[in-house]
């Protein structure tokens, strides 16, 4: 049986914008990162 794996990453958030290490909690994502969420799906 043939499998498809998807890869995704999230859009930009305001860690992104602050060159912050991300992982700890979770930021909220800019704009921008609600616009590329948005064309992602």
């Amino acid at each position: 049986m043939k499998k498809r794996l998807y890869l995704m990453r999230h859009g930009q958030t305001l860690f992104n914008t602050q060159h912050k290490i991300q992982g700890w909690c979770d930021s909220p994502l800019t704009e921008l990162g609600k616009k590329q969420a948005k064309k992602a799906k």
